[in-house]
């Protein structure tokens, strides 16, 4: 990417921790969303059923996120400070694109390969 172009990766993607098969939150929701239907072309009423769904659910979540946070395990609070601390040797230049890939594919692994 050309740091002159008009939407710059810092826009749009994001490199998160916690964030799990999409390049950020709205391609997950359209994921998502897009999962509840059956047809392409959906009636209306599917429409308003499923945006109804999706209004509710957001509700809930909201009215039981302090009820039902989780705090992270020892293990995942371990692999994110370690994933934050090679993210920055990267982009200190302390490391090449070709270590750093190596090191980050291997947060999937169990704990003794961190």
């Amino acid at each position: 990417m050309h740091s002159s172009s008009l939407f710059p990766t810092t826009v749009w993607a994001s490199s998160g921790f916690n964030i799990k098969r999409t390049t950020n939150g709205c391609e997950a929701f359209h994921k998502q969303f897009n999962s509840m239907f059956y047809s392409a072309h959906p009636t209306a009423f599917e429409l308003v059923d499923r945006l109804q769904d999706v209004i509710f659910e957001s509700v809930f979540k909201m009215r039981g996120a302090d009820d039902t946070a989780r705090s992270k395990t020892a293990t995942e609070r371990k692999k994110a400070v370690w994933i934050e601390e090679i993210k920055k040797q990267f982009e200190d230049l302390t490391i090449d694109r070709k270590v750093y890939l190596r090191r980050i594919s291997c947060t999937g692994l169990p704990e003794t390969h961190l």
